[in-house]
């Protein structure tokens, strides 16, 4: 394969310290369910790696016997990336665990040179003390901050409140991110990009883990450009992610990655079109819910991206 053209997602995890982010990073690696993953850490320590998973130790990685990597920050951010590149050719995906104290919409950034694209910013939250924390004058601005850079939030420790404490904990972040909210646990492979699935050229609707609900369209046909602003506009409220491999009209050679993220959607392009997409010519796409979104919304709103 030639990396030059391989274009790896990238997904930062970002949240305050002991809100779960290290958690959720050893559920990826331990579990990735068929994803070859390098996780960027700031300290292997604290990432439990079983002993019977560990594959090889080369100083500042780590391989696993998964198919998955553990790079260390320790020498800097931009060495790190660089390590990761030379491995493109065998990796699907690349998750960073910012620390703590850090901002994550900052180290996004970096999704956007070469060799990467943004898979967005996930924001681990701590239910349980997340009303405390934006309010305690010393760490209340850094808190909000992150949470404010969040394409997507997950709520930890939920399971320690009543349900008016987690409505007043999803208050509190509604005032600051128009970011949907997930509930801890989740599969962690439904916080990064999903991979569409090949079928027929009809919507195909059915329950994710957790009761999160999915729904696909294999595409027949090109699907012209302009149907991409009007989809953006008709999404349904509790759409979490949505991610398609798609052969615009207008670039019918180019292998376009259509990628929506709380707020945002972006299209990237990765490569040429090779046919050996998923779908029936033309790509797919993909779109994930939250708990109670009817079906029927998300088969409607991809059918129009493949009008």
């Amino acid at each position: 394969m030639d990396t030059r053209q391989q274009r790896l997602p990238l997904l930062v995890v970002g949240g305050y310290l002991g809100a779960g982010k290290t958690t959720l990073v050893n559920a990826l690696l331990a579990d990735p369910q068929g994803q070859r993953i390098a996780v960027l850490v700031n300290d292997f320590g604290e990432i439990g790696i079983d002993e019977g998973l560990l594959a090889a130790d080369d100083g500042d990685v780590l391989s696993l016997a998964n198919g998955c990597v553990c790079c260390s920050l320790a020498d800097g951010f931009a060495d790190a990336l660089d390590r990761v590149r030379t491995m493109a050719g065998r990796l699907d995906r690349v998750v960073v665990e910012v620390s703590g104290v850090g901002e994550p919409g900052k180290v996004a950034q970096w999704a956007k040179t070469p060799g990467f694209s943004p898979d967005g910013v996930l924001v681990v939250v701590d239910g349980s003390r997340i009303r405390e924390q934006l309010i305690d004058s010393r760490i209340g601005q850094t808190v909000a901050g992150q949470v404010a850079d969040a394409d997507l939030l997950l709520l930890t420790h939920a399971d320690l409140l009543d349900s008016d404490g987690v409505s007043a904990a999803e208050g509190s972040l509604a005032d600051l991110s128009t970011a949907a909210v997930l509930r801890s646990p989740v599969d962690p492979t439904l916080l990064f990009g999903m991979e569409p699935v090949a079928g027929d050229h009809r919507p195909v609707g059915h329950a994710a883990h957790a009761d999160h609900v999915t729904c696909s369209l294999p595409l027949a046909h090109p699907v012209p450009r302009t149907n991409l602003e009007l989809w953006q506009q008709a999404r349904p409220k509790g759409v979490v992610r949505a991610k398609g491999i798609v052969r615009f009209a207008e670039a019918p050679d180019v292998r376009s990655v259509v990628q929506v993220v709380g707020d945002s959607t972006s299209v990237t392009a990765s490569g040429p079109w090779t046919g050996d997409e998923p779908g029936d010519g033309a790509g797919a796409i993909v779109a994930i819910a939250v708990p109670g979104t009817p079906r029927a919304a998300l088969v409607k709103w991809l059918g129009m991206f493949g009008s």
